[in-house]
């Protein structure tokens, strides 16, 4: 009998064996010894005390691995990179690492909701990923409301008593991207400002 191997499996070409004597096979399945890039062991997302993200991390074994490119997110759905770690390359011994995040909200004074996680990458390019982390930050406000948030109109930044110092007021999407700056004035306890007027490049 000839068996001819039906489909590709991951191979790149048909395969066939012929073996004289054979009415019939039983089923088969293709798997690969390849070990898994990398064991997890831990993933940990915290708060210091200064407010900002501890990012501690630990693997059990790795395999050709290069590194961790360290991922936030706004929303949980759109990611951007903001770091990256070497690997260990390939060890069956334990491996710990540890990041912080000094800048994880936009704005310091608001409050915030952050994503983490780890995407694990070998040096031939395959990638892994790492269980997600959920931060919940809570800004000093000192006072501060911005509001509506969000909003395609109007914003109003209402402080508790007038300040005494100026400076720049950056605004930032959902994706912690530059939207908007305006310089903040003296005195006025109350600010309002039109969407548009604040653009990058444009001021109130």
């Amino acid at each position: 009998m000839e068996w001819i191997h039906p489909g590709n499996a991951g191979m790149t070409a048909p395969y066939s064996i012929s073996r004289p004597g054979l009415t019939s096979f039983s089923p088969y399945a293709v798997a690969s010894s390849a070990a898994l890039p990398v064991t997890w062991l831990t993933f940990r997302a915290t708060l210091n005390a200064e407010n900002n993200v501890d990012l501690t991390w630990s693997t059990a074994s790795e395999s050709n691995n290069e590194g961790f490119d360290i991922q936030r997110s706004a929303n949980g759905r759109d990611w951007e990179t903001i770091d990256f770690v070497a690997g260990a390359g390939t060890t069956s011994e334990v491996q710990t690492y540890s990041y912080t995040d000094n800048s994880p909200c936009p704005l310091p004074t608001a409050d915030c909701t952050l994503y983490y996680r780890l995407m694990q990458k070998d040096f031939d390019g395959t990638t892994d990923y790492s269980p997600v982390r959920v931060i919940e930050l809570t800004g000093p406000q000192g006072g501060i409301r911005v509001y509506p948030n969000p909003t395609n109109e109007e914003v109003t930044i209402s402080f508790a008593e007038p300040t005494e110092a100026g400076g720049p007021c950056n605004f930032f999407n959902q994706n912690s991207r530059l939207v908007g700056d305006m310089p903040l004035p003296q005195v006025p306890s109350i600010i309002r400002c039109a969407w548009r007027s604040w653009l990058v490049g444009r001021i109130c």
